[in-house]
């Protein structure tokens, strides 16, 4: 851990450097957050009908798109 802070790295527990040597892919976004096992959508903002029509047109649009993480 001292290695790593050294270079930048934060980490949060020697748990979490244990993880790392198993780890077999990462993805990072534009923003270069982490992304942990399946991308999912952890929440929606809007009233329940607005969100069923939000999540439906995402998934209309997403269907055709060629990106890995679509």
């Amino acid at each position: 851990m001292n290695q790593a802070a050294k270079k930048g790295i934060i980490v949060k527990s020697g748990v979490s450097m244990e993880k790392i040597a198993e780890t077999t892919q990462i993805f990072f976004d534009k923003t270069g957050t982490l992304t942990q096992g399946e991308p999912t959508v952890v929440q929606v903002i809007a009233d329940r009908k607005k969100s069923q029509e939000i999540l439906a047109a995402v998934a209309a649009i997403e269907s055709f798109s060629n990106h890995v993480v679509a």
